[in-house]
């Protein structure tokens, strides 16, 4: 009798026990076999600012994938969820990269040592700005509401909050190694400075993106902000100087369907590249979608929608659609992904400079510029590099072997 009650005692406790260590095995499996696959869909792009260099990552695998050129160097894991952002330091040293878990995370890319974690989000972390080598900013998702900003000369950076928007950050750039600006659907333009103290402006939209125009002394840099179809310029004051409608300063008619969606001030920086993003393809297709606005002539080049990019390979579109990446080099090479399938590379004037490549199984929403080559990644995980010879390469993301190797492998 007594041997048939400590028999049943053992199923109460030890069963539980090994169900859920069964569980436990099971996730964990499944949690490594993720880790280990490559990525479905790439969204990020970014030269590491040496060589060929340069990072991918996806919205939806939690490993920064470093490639030079067609080879895989290295896997960085550490985020437990995808990555939203890649930006790299202004003395390309460090990289850091935002994640839908709510951390943001720096990385030493002569170690690839993960130097810190910044953890104070409590949302996906969407923005991310670097003032300078030691001082980052970023921004949350939806309901946050705030900007915080890290000083990583200390060992556990401390987060200094900037609370004011009244609906969520859609934008966030450095202007000065002080000034941190974002901009949020409520219309706040706000100018946020070390010392604790802001500036703001209303601004005539919603903001969705920024450039800065650096003037040589980083005190009179000019913020650059996109919102609906209007560009307001500020300096780092917080002084409002001009508000250009994009419709008059390029004598095309406002689409209520297309608004604003880059701002990328070009090599020169006397112009800028002002893309524009449709909400009803069907409605814009015959819309130009990439401006070359120059501010002192006060003019602006269309990015032709049809002839120029036919004829040079066949089935390239006559209309490029919603530009989905877009990249500058220090030389003036402007590469773009579109709603077509297609990559283009352009010189800095908006003229082809070879075929364009595709097309891609995917969007390539994932464009960078490096020293000698331009890569472009898609939704689909179709990698592509492209010489400036034109000639091209496709690359692929091996699984990771796991063996004996190191985690950041």
């Amino acid at each position: 009798r007594n041997y048939k009650i400590i028999l049943a005692l053992g199923s109460c406790f030890c069963l539980p026990f090994f169900s859920f260590h069964k569980s436990l095995s099971t996730m964990s499996q499944s949690h490594f076999a993720q880790l280990n696959a490559p990525p479905q869909s790439v969204q990020l792009a970014v030269w590491l600012g040496t060589g060929n260099k340069y990072a991918l990552a996806s919205y939806y695998h939690t490993a920064i994938f470093i490639m030079n050129e067609a080879q895989l160097e290295r896997r960085l894991f550490g985020h437990s969820e995808g990555i939203v952002v890649l930006k790299l330091d202004k003395a390309g040293k460090r990289l850091s990269s935002a994640s839908k878990d709510g951390t943001v995370r720096i990385w030493d890319l002569e170690t690839f040592y993960c130097m810190h974690t910044l953890s104070s989000h409590t949302q996906a972390v969407n923005h991310v700005s670097w003032l300078s080598p030691t001082v980052l900013a970023s921004a949350g998702h939806l309901g946050e509401r705030l900007v915080i900003r890290w000083d990583l000369t200390q060992p556990d950076p401390i987060p200094t909050l900037h609370q004011g928007h009244t609906d969520k950050v859609c934008a966030l750039e450095a202007l000065t190694e002080d000034v941190v600006v974002s901009g949020s659907s409520d219309g706040q333009l706000v100018f946020w400075r070390g010392d604790g103290t802001h500036v703001a402006q209303k601004h005539r939209r919603g903001l969705k993106c920024f450039g800065v125009l650096p003037n040589g002394d980083e005190g009179t840099n000019v913020l650059l902000c996109g919102g609906s179809h209007y560009i307001g310029i500020f300096n780092a004051a917080g002084e409002a100087l001009h508000s250009i409608s994009v419709e008059s300063y390029t004598g095309i008619h406002r689409n209520p369907a297309w608004d604003i969606k880059a701002l990328v001030p070009t090599y020169t920086q006397q112009q800028v590249i002002v893309a524009l993003e449709a909400f009803a393809c069907d409605t814009t297709e015959q819309d130009p979608m990439l401006l070359l606005m120059d501010f002192d002539s006060a003019s602006a080049q269309l990015l032709p929608p049809t002839a120029t990019f036919s004829g040079t390979n066949t089935g390239t579109p006559d209309v490029i659609g919603t530009i989905y990446g877009l990249d500058q080099s220090a030389t003036g090479t402007i590469v773009l992904g579109c709603e077509k399938k297609y990559g283009f590379t352009l010189d800095h004037e908006l003229r082809p400079t070879f075929a364009p490549a595709g097309p891609f199984s995917g969007y390539p929403l994932a464009v960078a510029t490096l020293e000698s080559a331009t890569v472009f990644a898609t939704d689909t995980a179709e990698i592509y590099l492209q010489y400036p010879n034109g000639q091209g390469t496709d690359i692929s993301i091996p699984p990771r072997s796991v063996g004996n190797l190191p985690l950041n492998a």
